[in-house]
């Protein structure tokens, strides 16, 4: 598993509203 994947799953724990969208 490398870190992006660690990071994407991290974002889809994360409320969208914090993040923009299309990311």
């Amino acid at each position: 598993m490398t870190i992006e994947d660690n990071i994407k799953k991290l974002n889809i724990n994360l409320p969208d509203a914090t993040d923009p969208v299309g990311s």
